[in-house]
């Protein structure tokens, strides 16, 4: 085998800070452009043996993939005061514009199928938000708000292709206006926060129009031109502190999707003649809950030590059936990290070990109707040095 990935990218940029004396309304912007082409190659050949008088000759995979994309983003900053509050006011927006294109070629294909066809159609999709927010900082730095607003948009504009004769690619729009409001209070070295916001995940092209059969192994991934962007609310609060090279948070979590994006075994039992259907769908209720745990210590010597631990459950609700566990959430996993760093940096080293738990059996359904490979709980360590 042999992958082969190229990357060419271009870009412009600038950027504008008036400092602590600037007088005009602006005092810090930056403008960007930019233009990248990828390109991706994967070539694979394999030698086969007879299996008893069957022969099975050799053959060569060939897929390709490219990705090319222009965009602009820009944010602007301008800081005033009404009377003894201070208003930090941030804008800006940005656009991109994204080619994909796919073909998968070689010899001896697979059961049915016809080389070179492609798992998805030339697609082209435009991305695209703008947003304005306000940091509200009262009480002499003590309390600040931060409301804020975003809209986004997308376009998939799909084209029909001869090497996709099993269906009708699907193209699709939409748009969503999506506020955040959020809260800081600080004291001393302790921070208390929280969070409210909705969000918006438009679908992939891959999501919408992948498409690959194996019938001789029973297995399909089908498009779905009926998928539609997904939306949530989301709620956090913690606390934080900092202090003497000393840091530690807690922060808790909750969210309610709607229209959740998921990728589904929705049917059949891995039989020729009854193939396994793998297509991403909508879930009409997901909601997700956990906390996230955070501590570091940077002594004055050059040693520290950190440590994370993250946990997450979640549920889904669809019309018609019981709540059940939402499969692609991931179990417990905590990372923790012991080392040194000369005080003039000029060389160190870490030692990491990363944690995670065995994803449990119950939580595995939707991804697989029948029994999921689940790994092992287990340990990673790493070794650094600089």
């Amino acid at each position: 085998a042999e992958d082969e990935t190229k990357r060419v990218r271009a870009s412009l940029d600038y950027t504008y800070d008036a400092g602590p004396d600037g007088t005009g309304i602006i005092e810090y912007a930056h403008l960007a452009a930019y233009w990248q082409d990828g390109k991706d190659r994967q070539f694979a050949f394999e030698e086969r043996s007879p299996t008893s008088a069957t022969p099975r000759p050799d053959r060569e995979r060939l897929n390709t993939f490219d990705n090319e994309i222009f965009g602009a983003v820009g944010d602007f900053r301008s800081t005033f005061n009404t009377g003894s509050i201070k208003h930090t006011l941030t804008f800006g927006g940005d656009i991109s514009k994204t080619r994909q294109e796919g073909l998968r070629d070689g010899t001896e294909p697979p059961f049915g199928e016809v080389f070179p066809p492609r798992a998805f159609p030339l697609t082209d999709l435009t991305f695209g938000g703008v947003f304005i927010g306000n940091a509200i900082e009262f009480g002499g730095g003590t309390f600040t708000l931060y409301p804020a607003l975003r809209y986004d948009f997308y376009d998939l504009d799909a084209t029909n292709d001869p090497l996709l004769p099993n269906f009708v690619p699907s193209g699709q729009n939409g748009s969503k206006l999506s506020p955040k409001l959020g809260a800081v209070v600080k004291l001393g070295d302790v921070r208390l926060f929280g969070n409210y916001a909705q969000g918006f995940r438009a679908p992939t092209p891959s999501q919408v129009n992948n498409f690959f059969e194996n019938l001789a192994f029973g297995y399909t991934s089908r498009p779905n031109p009926n998928l539609t962007p997904e939306t949530s609310a989301s709620v956090e609060a913690g606390i934080r502190y900092v202090a003497g090279g000393i840091s530690m948070g807690l922060t808790g979590f909750y969210a309610d999707y709607d229209d959740f994006i998921s990728q589904e075994q929705v049917g059949g039992s891995f039989r020729p003649g009854d193939p396994a259907i793998f297509q991403f769908v909508n879930i009409a209720d997901v909601k997700v809950k956990g906390f996230e745990a955070r501590a570091s210590d940077e002594a004055g010597n050059g040693l520290r030590t950190r440590f994370a631990l993250a946990v997450a459950d979640g549920n889904t609700g669809r019309p018609g059936q019981a709540d059940q566990p939402l499969s692609t959430i991931d179990p417990l996993n905590a990372i923790f990290g012991m080392g040194y760093r000369d005080p003039d940096g000029n060389f160190g080293g870490e030692l990491i070990a990363s944690y995670n738990a065995r994803k449990p059996a119950r939580e595995t359904v939707g991804v697989c109707n029948a029994a999921c490979f689940r790994p092992e709980e287990s340990v990673i360590l790493d070794a650094t040095a600089f």
